[in-house]
């Protein structure tokens, strides 16, 4: 982490920043540098660790590829825009009939109080 810190002007991970076995992520951060936050209430997405190390921000992803999606889209991206010189245009949420609606499981339509949930939906078009 140090190494990649004296290298570059922003560390982004993905995966190793849940509570798992295999996420090490989390505690390297800590270990190298500090760590401002490491949870937020959105769903999918909950793990992501922001902080920096040696003065260059840091941000963990989740290691789910659509829990990384959307903490890129809603977080990450606004971060490397910024640090980029750019201004970065609000992510505007697009509301989407129930009909439309797909969930790979059960489980994925329950809400936290307090959470951003985002689910995947399909439009039914399709763009080439």
């Amino acid at each position: 982490m140090r190494q990649a810190a004296a290298r570059h002007d922003f560390i982004l991970a993905s995966g190793g920043v849940s509570t798992g076995e295999a996420d090490h992520v989390k505690a390297g951060v800590e270990n190298a540098g500090m760590l401002a936050f490491w949870r937020v209430a959105i769903k999918p997405g909950r793990p992501i660790a922001m902080g920096s190390i040696n003065s260059v921000p840091f941000m963990g992803l989740p290691g789910n590829p659509v829990a990384s999606f959307v903490t890129f889209v809603y977080l990450a991206r606004a971060a490397v825009l910024a640090l980029a010189g750019a201004v970065s245009e609000r992510t505007v949420p697009t509301t989407v009939p129930p009909a439309c609606m797909i969930a790979s499981r059960a489980s994925a339509w329950h809400s936290v109080a307090g959470a951003m949930s985002v689910a995947r939906a399909n439009s039914g078009r399709v763009s080439h």
